[in-house]
């Protein structure tokens, strides 16, 4: 994972030094180089002789748990792990453990990890209009993520973000809604 966490670090860089655009434009590529090479052939886990996927998966990794958490929790837990790998290696077991001593609610570290580290494929969402309802559905395997739908009613465009934690989840919205779009701000890596 320091692979990715070394891509992560360059978007910060990037942000700093170029803005908000040129970061946005950065994480789509890294999108686009992940789904042409790696997605569906190899996990970071089963990546050992380090072909790559580490570099684009870890850092949407990295990326996405600092949207779960938020930026303090994130970097208090990043500090701690930075700390403890000086001291000996610290795998990613060790990273799960510095972030759930963040107490940060109704997040469990293990189970957000383990589907970006041992399966092959990003997730794939779909999303269907009930009324005033999106019903977003994940094919397996499933992933643990705070996801936004933006979504047109009679008050305008509106958006919801909830935690998808099975295979169908309900974003409820005021009135009834058309052209759901998920994940509207490009944070999380999704098969699209």
């Amino acid at each position: 994972m320091g692979e990715g966490w070394a891509t992560y670090v360059e978007s910060i860089v990037l942000a700093h030094e170029f803005g908000a655009e040129t970061v946005k434009e950065f994480w789509k590529k890294e999108a686009e180089d992940y789904f042409r090479d790696y997605d569906g052939k190899v996990s970071i886990l089963e990546d050992e002789s380090n072909r790559g996927v580490s570099y684009s998966r870890g850092a949407w990794v990295f990326r996405m748990l600092n949207e779960a958490v938020g930026e303090e929790a994130f970097r208090k837990a990043m500090t701690e792990y930075s700390s403890l790998s000086l001291a000996q290696a610290a795998g990613w077991e060790v990273l799960a453990e510095c972030f759930q001593r963040q107490g940060v609610q109704g997040f469990d570290a293990r189970a957000f990890l383990t589907p970006w580290l041992m399966d092959k494929s990003a997730p794939r969402l779909t999303a269907e209009t009930r009324g005033d309802r999106v019903i977003l559905h994940e094919a397996e395997p499933l992933f643990i993520l705070p996801v936004t739908i933006e979504a047109t009613t009679a008050k305008g465009i509106q958006r919801r973000t909830n935690w998808i934690r099975e295979e169908d989840t309900a974003f409820s919205f005021d009135g009834e809604v058309s052209n759901p779009r998920v994940d509207p701000d490009g944070l999380l890596l999704l098969q699209r």
